[in-house]
């Protein structure tokens, strides 16, 4: 469509298993990402060849006069940029307040495509995903996770003058395309979305679940942060805001992971990796699941703190 080779991509941020996503993705030291102004490609796992990693350039979030640098420097060879709109592989990291609508008019300015990762922000954040959340639409987006609502679906969409290169400039399909089951589910799925008040109930419940465990922090003293939205939100031992995936990996989340863990103990079923946040769905407004939810996490802070007083868990954060 561009005639361009490149993507940018924000480092910290994840677009699923193949070679050009996966670049800057997961690393605990940040030294590996390079120096600030000039971050390298960093290649998560053997075997990804440097001609394709190099296709690829990272840069930080939240941050647009370095991509305003870059898109001077390099926007010739940029064929798009590609963001989740809310930090999904970094405890759900929100976007600085106009970040996306200056990415939006930046890459109109260069004539870069604007693609939206919304596996895990489509149809949770708003009926109308990111896009309708923020109020930016992008060139093109993915859609996939809460669609199917478990069942294994997923989608692409965008402007028409971008969607016309299908089929005859861009090959696209694969065995599992067209899944009649998935399909179904994806279609009623959205249909509850679109005619209840389902995520509505979604959101009250996450917020529900935010006051509880506020205050379970803040009577144990125990410096934090809430990352996200109420349907998707990280809970971060820092005492400052994160804005990027650096400030994940400066936060204490040796803490934060050890507490997950203890938390399936008690059957509750958190990702035990701080990078992911707690997603929230309708059920969880059910009985007294949110009191559950809470209680465990206190027991398991206060287990967890008894093992690191003993000298059984690390006490630095990263």
């Amino acid at each position: 469509f561009t005639g361009r080779t490149k993507i940018v991509k924000f480092e910290g941020q994840y677009h699923g298993v193949h070679d050009y996503a996966l670049i800057s993705v997961t690393p605990n030291d940040v030294s590996e990402l390079g120096d600030d102004d000039n971050p390298v490609a960093l290649a998560w796992g053997r075997g990804i060849p440097a001609a394709v990693a190099n296709t690829m350039i990272p840069t930080r979030y939240n941050n647009i006069d370095r991509l305003r640098r870059l898109f001077e420097r390099q926007g010739d060879d940029i064929a798009a940029v590609i963001v989740e709109p809310v930090m999904g592989n970094a405890q759900a990291i929100m976007p600085q307040p106009g970040f996306h609508e200056a990415m939006r008019a930046l890459t109109r300015e260069f004539g870069i495509l604007l693609i939206w990762d919304e596996v895990k922000t489509g149809f949770r954040l708003a009926r109308g995903g990111a896009a309708e959340f923020f109020g930016v639409t992008p060139d093109l987006a993915t859609y996939a996770k809460a669609m199917g609502n478990g069942y294994p679906s997923a989608a692409f969409g965008g402007r028409r003058e971008v969607m016309d290169v299908l089929p005859d400039k861009v090959s696209h399909g694969g065995t599992y395309a067209g899944n009649r089951v998935a399909a179904a589910a994806a279609v009623k799925t959205l249909s509850i979305i679109k005619e209840t008040d389902a995520l509505e109930t979604v959101h009250r419940t996450g917020r529900a679940i935010q006051a509880g465990v506020k205050d379970v922090l803040e009577r144990k003293g125990e410096a934090h942060v809430f990352t996200g939205h109420p349907s998707m939100f990280g809970i971060m031992f820092t005492e400052e805001v994160p804005t990027e995936y650096r400030d994940w990996a400066n936060s204490d989340h040796d803490l934060y992971d050890a507490v997950a863990v203890a938390m399936q103990l008690r059957g509750a079923m958190p990702e035990p990796d701080s990078r992911e946040p707690w997603f929230i769905c309708e059920d969880h407004a059910t009985g007294d699941t949110v009191d559950r939810v809470v209680s465990i996490f206190s027991e398991s802070l206060d287990a967890v703190l008894e093992a690191r007083s003993r000298g059984e868990l690390a006490t630095q954060p990263h």
